[in-house]
C-alpha cells in the first residue's frame, strides 16, 4: 500500500493565496462599479453642483452690496436738477461714488468665489442617487471650482410712470459672476447674473426723453 505524504504547509499556503486573489478579485470589481457608478452619476452630482454654486454666489452679491451700502450711508448716487417751470432739467450721476460701490462690490464677491475654489464643493452620493431617503448620506464627492471669468458690477438707471408728472426712479446694480464646476473631465460653466435694487426714488416733474431708455451709470470688474 503507498501512502502519500501531504505537505500541511503547503496546502496552507495555498489556501492563503486562493483567498488573497479572490479578495483582491473581489476589490477590484466593487472597485470597478464604484467608478462606473460614479462616472454614470456625474451628470446629476454636476447638476447638484451647478444649484450649490448659484446658491452661494446669489448669497454672497446681496451680502455685498448690502454691506457696501450700508458704509455709504445717504450718500446721493445722482442729482436731479429742475428748471424754473419745475421739470427736469439735467440728471448727474456721481461717478465716483458709483465706481466705489461697483469695485467693492466685485471685489468682495470675488474674494468668496475664490474661497470657493479652494474648497471645492462636495455633494453627498446619497443625494446625487435622487432617493430621499439618501438625501444627506453617503461619502462626499468633491467637485472642483475654477473662477474663470470676472465678477462684473454694472449700475443703470431705469425710470417708470407712475403717473401724472411723477417718474418711479431705480438705480440697479447688475452683478454677474462666471466660474467652472470640473467633475471626472466633465467641464460646466456656471454663469450667475443678479439684479440688485440698490436705490428706488419718485421724481415729481417732467423726465426727458433721453432718460426715459435708461442709462448706464458706471461699472467695475474683478479678477
Amino acid at each position: 500500500m503507498n501512502y502519500q505524504v501531504v505537505d500541511r504547509h503547503y496546502v496552507k499556503k495555498r489556501k492563503v493565496k486562493s483567498v488573497v486573489l479572490i479578495t483582491v478579485a473581489v476589490l477590484v470589481v466593487l472597485a470597478t462599479a464604484v467608478t462606473l457608478f460614479i462616472h454614470s452619476m456625474t451628470p446629476a452630482i454636476v447638476s447638484l453642483a451647478v444649484a450649490d454654486v448659484k446658491t452661494r454666489t446669489l448669497q454672497w452679491i446681496n451680502s455685498a452690496v448690502f454691506s457696501v451700502m450700508s458704509v455709504q450711508g445717504n450718500s446721493q448716487l445722482v442729482t436731479v436738477q429742475k428748471d424754473s417751470g419745475g421739470d427736469i432739467a439735467l440728471i448727474t450721476a456721481n461717478t465716483a461714488l458709483i465706481n466705489d460701490i461697483a469695485q467693492k462690490t466685485a471685489s468682495e464677491v470675488q474674494e468668496n468665489v475664490g474661497l470657493l475654489a479652494g474648497s471645492g464643493v462636495k455633494i453627498p452620493l446619497g443625494t446625487a442617487t435622487g432617493f430621499p431617503l439618501l438625501t444627506g448620506k453617503g461619502p462626499l464627492l468633491s467637485v472642483d471650482v475654477d473662477p474663470v471669468g470676472r465678477t462684473v458690477c454694472v449700475f443703470r438707471s431705469e425710470f417708470f410712470s407712475q403717473g401724472i408728472n411723477q417718474t418711479l426712479h431705480r438705480i440697479i446694480l447688475d452683478v454677474s459672476v462666471t466660474v467652472e464646476i470640473v467633475m471626472a473631465g466633465h467641464i460646466e460653466t456656471v454663469e450667475t447674473a443678479v439684479p440688485v435694487i440698490v436705490s428706488e426714488s419718485v421724481i415729481v416733474g417732467n423726465i426727458p426723453s433721453v432718460y426715459l431708455d435708461g442709462i448706464t451709470l458706471g461699472q467695475a470688474q474683478s479678477d
